[in-house]
């Protein structure tokens, strides 16, 4: 495991309901919140507030069953311990990746070599003996694989407290026979000790990069590149933590840059960023003493950083989330203000997070008093960032009112109703036997002799069946009895997951004699682990029966239609007042501030 990040500086976006719970204890003293039903699964983060401030924050959910659930700070972390029995309200929260520049941008790690070391074995004493003065040391097993001369061993647990602490081998007889800068004594006792592998001066190392992923279209003017590498030193708890905003500032610019090359996308605003981990401690090759150094390895996760400041999160003051699209939850517009005033002929923009792919339309309804004209304008995707949206005022109106949202989806035709062949389909040649005994021979034409009271099975390959079309699959076969007349048999076309789960079956009783069936199975795809046919010959009287000629004739699909959808709401609504230039040089001094000096942003 080595260096695990645990906690991320992930964003949540509280969703604005209130659920009331109660917090109990459960058998081992932790705090457990107790919820009907709660539909939180492991791994969801929630907003609590209560009396107690130690139940009340932003908690990761384990959930131990339908109705109860515990929390912590992280997945790894210790369970928030009982206090007591308590009436609470907990929110569920969506996840974002935007931060602010100039609050903590929070990182906490963890590690399995230092203080504690979890990865290799503690050894008790066998026996002592003089080495030229030092305590030599048999133990009950191996310390490490690879041990050397001048690395570190710690003894604990030794009832005599001089004992224990971190010495340093001086020869190394065997990987668990060891000889340490301990000066020897015949009455040293260590009854009770233990001797572990000590990594010395042990450090987390953590790279820090800030600018643009090179798959964002404005990456070559502001590239991804190491701002500062870190050494830190692990707590009691084998954990370091830090944040990241000293040093990822540079990658911002704090002006108000009416002319930039990116615009409306405001490449000044934000910056992206992530970490990257290693590990350090005393080596040695047994002549001298090195230091070893892990490679790095970069987090998957990737933040974004918006040059503003807001208080820290909380239901009340509000914090950047607010500002930040989740799905069915429109982004505010990046300012305090929530009627906007501006001055006809004077420049005027409104600035948003964008953080989702994709183009955008402004629609901007004009009112004069209550009529509303809507003009809309389509944004072609400049990649996720902070877009500043020039408004141009007309004070022939009242009022503007601006929102954004996703491009309509244009809807597709489907097949009306007709069979289309399905030309991706495997062949039966490509099916397998699952059958013994008398199985199926398999190839373009299979066939099968089925023993009284057996079953034989052919499966088709893995095929992705598109969810919502209509499939029918037209099978014919010959059937010959080899004895007796009849119903004896049953023959079954099917469609089924990966672990022979059946979706759909269509069953046929075969009659005596010996002629050509056909058999059809039809079915709308409905479950995305649906993903193969098979063909099941089941005998259940006293005749044999022989399948020949097994062959797939058709299979076609009937498309069904997509609708046209409106595109998603991006941001919330926010209107402007217009002004007269005129009002304004005449001494009219509205109860709001003019905005085109850029006091109304969040940004800083």
């Amino acid at each position: 495991m080595a260096v695990t990040v645990v906690k991320r500086p992930t964003g949540h976006k509280i969703i604005d309901q209130a659920i009331a719970a109660n917090i109990i204890e459960d058998y081992v003293g932790d705090a457990t919140v107790f919820f009907l039903y709660h539909g939180l699964g492991t791994g969801d983060t929630v907003y609590i507030t209560s009396d107690i401030d130690d139940y009340n924050g932003f908690w990761y959910v384990t959930a131990i069953d339908v109705n109860q659930f515990k929390i912590s700070e992280h997945s790894t972390a210790d369970f928030v311990e009982f206090y007591q029995e308590i009436d609470i309200d907990y929110y569920q929260t969506q996840e974002h990746d935007w931060n602010s520049i100039f609050l903590p941008i929070v990182y906490k790690l963890s590690n399995d070599r230092w203080p504690v070391n979890s990865i290799d074995a503690e050894r008790t004493v066998s026996s002592q003996s003089d080495d030229n003065g030092f305590t030599n040391l048999n133990l009950s097993g191996i310390l490490k694989s690879q041990l050397n001369a001048l690395e570190f061993v710690k003894i604990s647990g030794a009832s005599d407290e001089d004992l224990n602490g971190v010495w340093q081998i001086v020869e190394v007889i065997t990987t668990s026979d060891i000889s340490i800068n301990l000066p020897y004594s015949a009455s040293n006792s260590f009854a009770g000790a233990t001797v572990q592998n000590y990594h010395n001066n042990y450090q987390v190392k953590v790279k820090i990069f800030a600018g643009l992923n090179p798959s964002h279209p404005w990456a070559s003017k502001k590239p991804y590149e190491e701002v500062a590498e870190l050494s830190l030193t692990p707590d009691d708890n084998n954990e370091v933590m830090f944040s990241v905003s000293d040093y990822i500032t540079m990658k911002v610019s704090i002006k108000n840059n009416l002319t930039l090359f990116s615009l409306p996308l405001n490449l000044d605003a934000f910056t992206q960023f992530f970490i990257s981990t290693a590990e350090s401690y005393d080596d040695s090759d047994s002549y001298s003493l090195t230091t070893f150094e892990s490679g790095f390895t970069d987090d998957t996760f990737e933040g974004y950083a918006i040059a503003g400041k807001l208080p820290f999160k909380n239901l009340y003051s509000g914090d950047y989330a607010d500002y930040v699209y989740t799905p069915g939850s429109p982004a505010m517009w990046l300012t305090l203000m929530n009627r906007l005033l501006g001055v006809d002929g004077l420049f005027f923009d409104v600035s948003f997070i964008k953080n989702i792919p994709g183009d955008l339309v402004v629609m901007i309804t004009k009112y004069i008093s209550d009529y509303g004209i809507l003009e809309e304008v389509q944004y072609t995707d400049q990649g996720i960032g902070v877009y500043r949206i020039p408004i141009t005022l007309n004070a022939s109106y009242d009022s503007f009112c601006i929102q954004v949202r996703t491009l309509d989806t244009p809807g597709t035709p489907g097949s009306g109703g007709v069979e289309t062949p399905v030309g991706d389909f495997p062949s039966i040649s490509a099916f397998t036997n699952l059958g013994t005994g008398d199985s199926w021979i398999t190839g373009a034409t299979p066939s099968v002799n089925v023993v009284s009271g057996t079953s034989k099975l052919l499966r088709s390959p893995s095929y992705a069946f598109t969810i919502g079309t209509e499939y029918k699959i037209t099978v014919n076969y010959t059937k010959v009895y080899n004895s007796g007349s009849g119903i004896t048999h049953e023959i079954a076309l099917r469609a089924e997951d990966s672990s022979l789960g059946i979706y759909f079956s269509e069953l046929q009783d075969t009659t005596s004699g010996s002629h050509v069936d056909v058999l059809v199975l039809q079915f709308v795809a409905s479950n995305a682990l649906m993903n193969r046919i098979s063909i099941e010959v089941d005998d259940d009287s006293n005749i044999d029966v022989t399948i020949d000629s097994f062959v797939i004739t058709t299979v076609s699909a009937i498309i069904p239609g997509i609708p046209a959808t409106a595109g998603a709401l991006v941001t919330e609504e926010i209107c402007i007042d217009i002004l007269e230039a005129c009002e304004v040089q005449n001494g009219f001094i509205p109860d709001a501030r003019l905005l085109e000096d850029g006091d109304y942003r969040l940004l800083e």
